[in-house]
């Protein structure tokens, strides 16, 4: 990205909503003077993951501009706590349901024993 902005004045990215495309978006851009809008057209979130999403930077416009530019509310960082959110459901409903076997199976072990006892 940064040997690209030296030759381009448009600069059109996909997947900009995909959270490892973003972040390495953010960090070429970091020090930049240029326009920014990651979130030009909005990906979504899927039940994989977040997806999708158009952005761009213009690099003959200085980010200045984006007090011209009407603001929008990027929803990104809301729907990736919403995803993260729900991974971490998927992660404890797991959790609870191999626990849960566990104790069957220490209660069946436990019956075993005191049958052989009696």
């Amino acid at each position: 990205l940064k040997n690209a902005m030296r030759f381009c004045d448009v600069i059109v990215f996909h997947d900009t909503y995909y959270p490892p495309c973003r972040k390495g978006i953010l960090s070429a851009l970091v020090g930049q003077d240029v326009y920014v809008d990651l979130d030009l057209i909005p990906g979504g979130m899927q039940p994989d993951g977040l997806w999708g999403g158009l952005g761009i930077v213009i690099t003959d416009l200085p980010r200045i501009i984006d007090m011209h530019v009407m603001l929008r509310l990027s929803l990104y960082p809301w729907l990736r706590k919403l995803w993260l959110l729900d991974q971490y459901r998927h992660q404890v409903e797991h959790l609870a349901r191999v626990f849960r076997l566990k104790i069957r199976q220490l209660m069946r072990r436990g019956k075993a024993i005191s049958r052989r006892e009696d």
